[in-house]
């Protein structure tokens, strides 16, 4: 058997930064226990997805359990309780054949924006079964755009500015610690002209790709976003962006560093530098990902003249 959460569970907690947790390998009829945990810094509420292993059309979750995050000076977080729904941001009605039903378990409001760069965290579950799992990350540390030269919030990191319409070589600076960059682009309100030529434009759209080293830091925007995407979109759309960001579209950038657990958790598809890989970064009686990402990202609302941002220094 080969399940994961995958793509029913690709946006969980990760927004716009496109990336997929874990598929996990388990033998047939296994009754495994599966943890997906991915902490992002910048977010008010971190999550932790319980599920048992595919059985049949059944995915049963783990409610009851004890979920706790411990970071460097022994502060203990521990997870509550909640719906599916707050930690499910994509439509799993379209999980048809499927009975999805995993358990939720989420920070509480009293512990604040608590995951902080180049710190590392060590995750605690115990089940009402007795099974016990642990899983530890660093998170990468901060990373900043330098081309566009826009300053991001220390806390959020979001910047918002107005991009150039005109291509670009997109850079940012290096994240110690963290193993590559997932590079995403949402554009929106955009491709009327297009759709004037019978082509089928999603509005919005979602592009992404990676950059495999901690060394790679930039690439041709916007024409390198979109790897992932290339086989499933009208080419022309790619061509056209060929040309530089759509005038007068919204758009949000999103530059993520991963830690090596999430990193190696997503690897296989189509992000599949070294081979196919899918190692645990969870031990004791489960698998999953236990993993951390810094998001870098810029919002950027030129469809929307009376609340658009000044633009963005020009590359240069």
């Amino acid at each position: 058997m080969n399940w994961g959460v995958g793509s029913a569970v690709a946006v969980l907690a990760l927004g716009l930064a496109g990336c997929e947790l874990a598929e996990v390998e388990a033998p047939e009829s296994a009754d495994l226990l599966v943890v997906e945990s991915v902490l992002r810094v910048g977010s008010e509420s971190q999550y932790v997805l319980l599920h048992r292993s595919l059985n049949g059309s059944t995915v049963r979750g783990e409610p009851g359990a004890t979920v706790a995050v411990v970071g460097p000076d022994g502060e203990r977080v521990e997870f509550d309780e909640a719906t599916l729904q707050d930690c499910v941001f994509a439509n799993l009605s379209q999980w048809e054949e499927v009975d999805f039903d995993a358990s939720c378990y989420l920070s509480p409001r009293s512990a604040g924006n608590f995951v902080e760069p180049g710190t590392r965290y060590e995750l605690s579950i115990e089940t009402t079964r007795g099974e016990i799992a642990r899983g530890r990350t660093t998170v990468p540390g901060v990373h900043e755009f330098r081309v566009p030269a826009v300053p991001v919030d220390s806390t959020t990191r979001i910047a918002s500015c107005t991009l150039s319409s005109d291509p670009f070589t997109l850079s940012w600076s290096q994240s110690e610690g963290a193993w590559g960059y997932i590079i995403s682009l949402e554009i929106s309100s955009w491709g009327d002209d297009l759709r004037d030529q019978g082509i089928e434009v999603p509005d919005p759209i979602e592009l992404t790709t990676a950059s495999v080293s901690v060394a790679d830091t930039s690439l041709l925007f916007p024409a390198n976003i979109g790897l992932f995407q290339r086989f499933d979109l009208d080419q022309r759309l790619l061509v056209e962006l060929q040309q530089g960001l759509p005038e007068n579209a919204d758009a949000v950038l999103v530059v993520v560093a991963a830690d090596p657990n999430y990193t190696n958790s997503i690897r296989g598809g189509r992000f599949n530098p070294s081979g196919s890989v899918r190692v645990s970064s969870v031990v004791g009686d489960a698998v999953g990902v236990f993993g951390s990402v810094v998001p870098l990202m810029i919002r950027s609302f030129a469809a929307k003249p009376s609340a658009a941002p000044p633009a963005c220094p020009e590359p240069g």
